[in-house]
């Protein structure tokens, strides 16, 4: 705390001034955290000292610079160089990208008891970086309130499958489900139960189809201000004849008054060349691995497909690195 304190005092990072009626105090308080290393151990024990936030009010703050050279000539920050580990994700970086493993952190989820809803929290955080078991968690989340034994059993399962590698006739809700590819590359992918129920299969598809187009409109943006503009029209690919006829036709059906909004929506995308709606193959479908029950063989085949692969060699290779250092 005190080589926090004295760095934070030697940076000039504040200064009094009195206090006046229209200002906002913003408080503050200690944070403590253990620094782990790539290999989960610990690392270091750090102390921050971090403002409150949550307390401020729109309009009275001033902007805060973003960019890391303007705060380099500022603060005292270190580099830390190649990431490595983080969040509970270890970077590892391989000649053909690099490979996201979340291993220790499935292992430490094993060894912990804890509550079904933690578990299953743990679960949605590993699909992060694993769309292959998004189908399962989501159906695992729908029996928060009261789960049985079954859920539990279900819920060890998706764990040791992480470790060993080796439509919902409940309510008949629908399940949305989208991955988003960057060149070859998943960069996002969501699986959740619609909402209402659908009365059609067109009508769960076009709401899936108007979810992945927001998405999709979105990561343009950000890509935009990053310095990295789309320069093609981006396609999203949907095995429904009936929602990819929809996506271009302008005449309102009476029988989809129920998703106007996003017939609208999707509508104006394709009409102003934002993006196109295309029809694929339910067979080349890959996003079915994460919204439907599916044979193991056909799983393997779309999880393949998607992205995920066994990073087992990778680990070892890491580990004998490691050791040899």
């Amino acid at each position: 705390m005190s080589d926090e304190f004295n760095a934070l005092v030697r940076q000039g990072t504040w200064e009094l001034v009195p206090h006046t009626d229209v200002q906002n105090v913003i408080g503050c308080k200690w944070v403590f955290r253990v620094k782990r290393n790539k290999e989960s151990g610990i690392d270091r024990y750090k102390a921050r000292l971090v403002a409150k936030g949550f307390h401020q009010r729109p309009g009275t703050e001033k902007p805060v610079e973003s960019i890391i050279s303007l705060m380099g000539a500022t603060f005292s920050i270190k580099d830390l160089g190649c990431l490595n580990y983080f969040l509970g994700v270890n970077a590892i970086f391989t000649n053909a990208g690099l490979f996201l493993s979340q291993a220790q952190y499935i292992r430490n989820q094993l060894s912990d008891a804890q509550p079904y809803r933690q578990l299953v929290g743990s679960l949605q955080y590993l699909a992060r970086t694993r769309p292959d078991i998004s189908f399962a968690v989501n159906k695992l989340s729908q029996f928060l309130h009261a789960p049985s034994d079954v859920h539990w059993q279900a819920a060890k399962r998706i764990l040791w499958y992480l470790k060993d590698w080796v439509g919902d006739k409940d309510t008949y809700h629908s399940t949305t489900g989208y991955v988003v590819f960057l060149d070859s590359n998943p960069i996002s992918w969501r699986a959740c139960k619609q909402k209402t129920i659908a009365r059609s299969s067109t009508k769960a598809e076009y709401r899936a189809l108007a979810a992945a187009s927001f998405e999709l409109v979105w990561i343009k943006h950000l890509l935009h201000e990053l310095g990295h503009p789309v320069s093609e029209c981006p396609a999203i690919y949907c095995d429904n004849v009936g929602a990819t006829h929809l996506s271009s036709n302008s005449v309102m059906h009476t029988r989809m008054k129920h998703i106007a909004i996003d017939l609208h929506f999707v509508w104006e995308l394709v009409d102003h060349k934002v993006l196109r709606v295309s029809h694929i193959s339910t067979v080349d479908q890959l996003v079915d691995g994460l919204t439907k029950p599916l044979s193991s063989r056909r799983f393997a085949q779309l999880q393949t497909k998607i992205g995920v692969t066994d990073g087992s060699s990778i680990l070892r290779g890491r580990i004998k690195e490691i050791t040899a250092d």
